[in-house]
């Protein structure tokens, strides 16, 4: 079975027809019409709907598009004994907690810029309620020292 993992990767390989390393839905789905994909995928022991909640699961980005070798390295998981389900499970966590963290990275930003903003306008404030409570428009004047009034010698 595990052959049949490495055969599938390399006919894969080949199906992806920009060479990004990754795999649409519709290239697989192209690439399962081949008898090649479809006998190793049955040696396997996956159906296409199988083959396909796979691609989901690994897609929780909702990309449209996976990792080739995630995909097939999931597979060799399935051959080498790992439950379904517990694949499953832990694919779907993964990827609930890859979008949780991005929507919170997503929140940061946006808080660490109205936090700025914020910092800005009370800066702003701060100065401009200065100037008219006290007149101060913020450039200082050093007045001359006066000279010395000298009447004559001393003595």
């Amino acid at each position: 079975k595990k052959e049949a993992v490495e055969r599938l990767e390399e006919v894969l390989k080949k199906s992806d027809s920009d060479r990004t390393g990754e795999i649409s839905m519709d290239e697989m789905m192209a690439a399962y019409q081949s008898k090649i994909v479809q006998d190793q995928l049955e040696r396997i022991g996956l159906t296409i709907d199988e083959v396909r909640e796979i691609f989901k699961l690994l897609d929780y980005e909702q990309r449209g598009r996976v990792e080739l070798s995630r995909f097939a390295d999931s597979c060799r998981e399935l051959v080498g004994g790992a439950k379904r389900r517990d694949l499953a499970q832990v694919e779907v966590t993964v990827g609930a907690l890859a979008q949780h963290l991005e929507r919170l990275d997503s929140q940061f930003y946006r808080i660490e810029t109205d936090v700025s903003d914020l910092t800005e306008m009370a800066n702003h404030f701060v100065y401009n309620t200065v100037r008219v409570l006290t007149g101060f428009d913020g450039s200082v004047q050093v007045p001359p020292k006066p000279s010395a009034v000298h009447t004559g010698p001393r003595r």
